[in-house]
């Protein structure tokens, strides 16, 4: 499987590269379908779609992470609100990772593996606000990373960031863990990141609107929100983004 994965991460780097947006290193991991990593998932949310039943004969998830640029998330994070290069990052990154999943896809296809995905946001649920298939709790099963304050997902590489995920018909590791090109094989899982329990409140503070408080979260009052700044930039593309949570405090980017 080395050399599968070692083309799977070259795949996301080399688009990563391409992007406009500007990205860092990106990461990928993955998670047999029957650890318990993702009976964990099912069990805490029945609402998600069962990954084993996405694709006849599943094995594993593939999951990946695209981490913008530090200066992207620091000029986000000075605004009082959210900028247009925040706005635009967002659309032209789910574009990009839909590229990738394509080309992810082929990629397997070469190798005789079988793969399904779903295409990066806005598959969800309008009234509940929740997604079917999440990317980003198929990234927890992964081991990319675990929950911060802010609902986000914490990666060695910080939270600003998107991401996507396949399933595939191929088992390519025993558990969950991050693929590291050199030395060519799979780490540990990510370790929790957050600083809440230190005191960290940043993604708090940053909140525009009190839907992240130390009550439960708000999703719709977050989504009227991120529904205002789409309108605000709307020369854009569907552009629903605000960012300022995972722009505010230490976890938002995290190494180089």
């Amino acid at each position: 499987m080395k050399k599968l994965m070692n083309r799977l991460w070259q795949i996301c780097a080399e688009k990563a590269a391409e992007g406009e947006t500007g990205y860092r290193a990106p990461l990928l991991a993955a998670v047999p379908v029957t650890h318990p990593r993702v009976e964990r998932l099912k069990t805490a949310h029945p609402e998600l779609v069962d990954p084993a039943a996405c694709l006849p004969g599943a094995r594993s998830i593939v999951a990946v992470f695209l981490p913008f640029r530090r200066e992207l998330v620091e000029a986000n994070r000075r605004a009082d609100y959210p900028t247009e290069s925040w706005a635009r990052g967002y659309v032209t990154t789910n574009s990009l990772l839909a590229e990738i999943a394509a080309a992810m896809t082929a990629a397997l296809a070469e190798a005789g593996i079988a793969a399904e995905t779903a295409k990066p946001t806005y598959d969800f649920d309008k009234e509940r606000l929740i997604a079917a298939w999440s990317h980003k709790h198929m990234a927890w099963a992964c081991g990319l990373g675990e929950f911060g304050r802010h609902q986000m997902l914490i990666t060695p590489a910080g939270t600003a960031g998107r991401f996507i995920s396949l399933v595939i018909d191929r088992t390519v590791n025993d558990g969950p863990g991050i693929w590291r090109p050199e030395p060519g094989d799979f780490g540990p899982s990510a370790p929790g990141l957050c600083r809440e329990t230190a005191g960290c409140r940043a993604c708090e503070r940053a909140c525009p609107t009190g839907a992240l408080s130390d009550k439960p979260f708000d999703r719709h009052r977050c989504y009227g929100f991120l529904l205002e700044v789409d309108r605000a930039y709307d020369h854009l593309p569907l552009s629903d983004a605000c960012g300022f949570c995972a722009c505010a405090g230490p976890c938002a980017v995290i190494g180089d």
